[in-house]
């Protein structure tokens, strides 16, 4: 596995931050164990257990781009609005036998984006904040753990659903 990230943060003024994160990732596997099924006469064929050579999970390329103001009101307190779009290249979200060959669209992944907004009013005394976010702002749907399930098929985990919370 090799790779790098860059993480940037950029002070516009007092109350603007903006933030950029580029990330990239190159995992595969080198020298993968074959699974062979036992004594059986005659033999069957060695099958490796992995059919990709990609690490399932492992995003090559993401992007973050943030942005944060802070308004200041009355009494000291804050309003920090903040929000974030986050872009996730295709990736495998699983990985297969070489017998499930036909199934590799089900774990394949498209690139999608994700995007966030918080908001957040702190008062320094008492020392007090109450938070209220939406996560992922679009709806989008993105596998997060995609895995051959136990003679029930496949079983898949998306991105957490739009989500809002106080």
């Amino acid at each position: 596995m090799f790779g790098g990230e860059l993480e940037t943060l950029y002070q516009v003024t007092a109350h603007d931050l903006v933030g950029l994160n580029l990330g990239y990732s190159n995992a595969y596997f080198v020298d993968r164990a074959t699974t062979y099924f036992g004594d059986i006469s005659p033999p069957l064929s060695a099958v490796t257990w992995f059919s990709r050579n990609g690490l399932p999970n492992v995003i090559p390329f993401t992007a973050n781009l943030s942005y944060s103001h802070i308004i200041v009101l009355p009494g000291s307190s804050t309003l920090t609005l903040h929000g974030d779009v986050r872009y996730l290249s295709a990736h495998d979200a699983g990985n297969l036998p070489t017998l499930d060959l036909s199934l590799y669209p089900y774990i394949r992944q498209d690139g999608a984006e994700v995007g966030d907004i918080d908001v957040m009013w702190a008062m320094k005394n008492p020392n007090l904040s109450v938070t209220a976010y939406v996560r992922n702002v679009g709806r989008q749907s993105v596998q997060g753990v995609c895995a051959p399930g136990a003679g029930i098929g496949f079983q898949t985990t998306e991105y957490d659903p739009r989500t809002l919370a106080l």
